[in-house]
């Protein structure tokens, strides 16, 4: 299971980084296909640094009995 950890999220420090990473410049690029990916790269590395995504391994005690090996062969 993945998830996005928002337990150390600080809004203000993730702001102030949007600021001081050029976001404001966007505005200035003519060509919009750049300028949403230049926004695009700049949203998902904040993002990622202030809110990073999360694995944890979720294991079941015990199958029901209904689910049997060709419907796990099915799956993988």
């Amino acid at each position: 299971m993945t998830y996005r950890c928002f337990k150390q999220f600080n809004e203000s420090s993730f702001v102030n980084e949007l600021l001081s990473s050029g976001i404001l410049e966007v505005e200035a690029l003519d060509n919009p296909n750049i300028a949403l990916a230049h926004l695009t790269s700049i949203l998902n590395c904040t993002r990622d640094k202030h809110a990073p995504i999360n694995r944890k391994k979720v294991k079941l005690s015990k199958q029901p009995k209904w689910i049997t090996d060709p419907i796990l062969d099915a799956k993988k």
